[in-house]
């Protein structure tokens, strides 16, 4: 390949928005028409597999954040989000949206179970809803089955 045709490339996909350092790729036909409790299971499923730039642009254009520091935070996360999630409610008003969810994780080191409780907030941005803020509850952890119950 000449360098004419290496320049020419790089200049169709920095014009064409193929190539845009620092900033997640939209992915427009993954969440078009999506409802917010859609599009917060795509979210679930991108940071356990940490698929960054999902997460990313599913977040609010106000969230000015990194891919790295979504990485990071990513990683700090993991080991006390839920991994199974179920949407209990969604409220829409207007171009906002609550989500209510109910998560649960089993501790690798214990094998207990611990449930918890979400808020998620979406605003819709240029048509699309994303994810503004989201709030969890403490964890309860769930009483061990009787057979496994230790008696004095």
């Amino acid at each position: 390949m000449t360098k004419t045709t290496q320049i020419v490339l790089l200049l169709g996909w920095i014009i064409g928005g193929l190539c845009r350092p620092g900033i997640a790729q939209d992915k427009p036909v993954l969440f078009t028409g999506k409802s917010p409790a859609e599009i917060y299971r795509i979210i679930h499923q991108a940071r356990w597999n940490l698929d960054t730039d999902t997460v990313l642009a599913c977040t609010s254009q106000r969230a000015s954040v990194t891919k790295e520091q979504a990485y990071n935070q990513l990683m700090l996360e993991r080991s006390k989000r839920p991994q199974s999630i179920k949407v209990l409610h969604v409220d829409i008003q207007d171009r906002m949206a609550n989500v209510k969810i109910a998560g649960q994780r089993r501790d690798r080191e214990t094998d207990q179970l611990f449930n918890s409780q979400g808020t998620v907030t979406f605003v819709q941005e240029d048509g699309t809803w994303r994810m503004r803020h989201e709030e969890w509850s403490p964890e309860v952890q769930e009483p061990a089955p009787p057979s496994e119950r230790k008696t004095f």
